[in-house]
């Protein structure tokens, strides 16, 4: 991760106030990608988007394929956490974000109001690898020690069927994210 990464106008800190500007500056910067030349293909195209760096966007100096997964993950980070922040579904009034895979906290979002505390993992992934990257999320949540009092598993609906019911343990919920509509489902642990 580059010194100048995020930029001042995309906080890490997010709060009510400033998370829908955030988001916009974080889809303005994202509109800057452009695909490879249209004349490329076979190997040579996918050694471009495998290989070669992008050079604009929020992660220039990867490739067109990772600044993808970057990418993705983190706007399903930003319209998650803006749906917390407006529906006010747990007390925190900010929520401390780590962008790109950063791996510079020990999770993707982190929250701390007095004695409650929230720790999310955050991912964008194909239906096909879901379950491994759901199981390996839960996993690290539930090894969190101390143990936070909500433990938060955010992921893309696309991941998952339409009619997808997860079954959620005490303390830990589920936002499934459509990062297009902006729409949030959510899935509260059991009473």
């Amino acid at each position: 991760m580059s010194a100048e990464w995020p930029p001042p106008d995309i906080p890490r800190v997010l709060t009510a106030g400033n998370i829908d500007a955030a988001l916009t500056a974080y889809r303005r910067l994202v509109q800057t990608i452009e695909a490879p030349s249209r004349r490329l293909r076979g190997a040579e195209l996918l050694w471009v988007m495998k290989r070669s760096k992008l050079g604009r966007g929020p992660y220039p100096n990867v490739s067109l394929f990772e600044a993808a997964n970057r990418v993705m993950t983190d706007l399903v980070l930003l319209t998650g956490v803006r749906w917390l922040l407006k529906e006010r579904v747990f007390s925190f009034r900010s929520y401390t974000v780590q962008y790109g895979h950063a791996n510079e906290a020990p999770y993707d979002v982190e929250a701390h109001a007095g004695r409650r505390s929230l720790a999310a993992e955050v991912f964008n992934v194909a239906q096909s690898y879901f379950a491994t990257k759901k199981a390996a999320a839960l996993k690290k949540l539930r090894a969190s020690r101390p143990r936070p009092t909500v433990r938060l598993l955010m992921f893309n609906h696309d991941a998952v069927a339409a009619e997808f019911a997860p079954k959620p343990r005490a303390g830990e919920h589920v936002l499934i994210v459509n990062v297009g509509s902006r729409k949030v489902r959510y899935c509260p642990p059991p009473t």
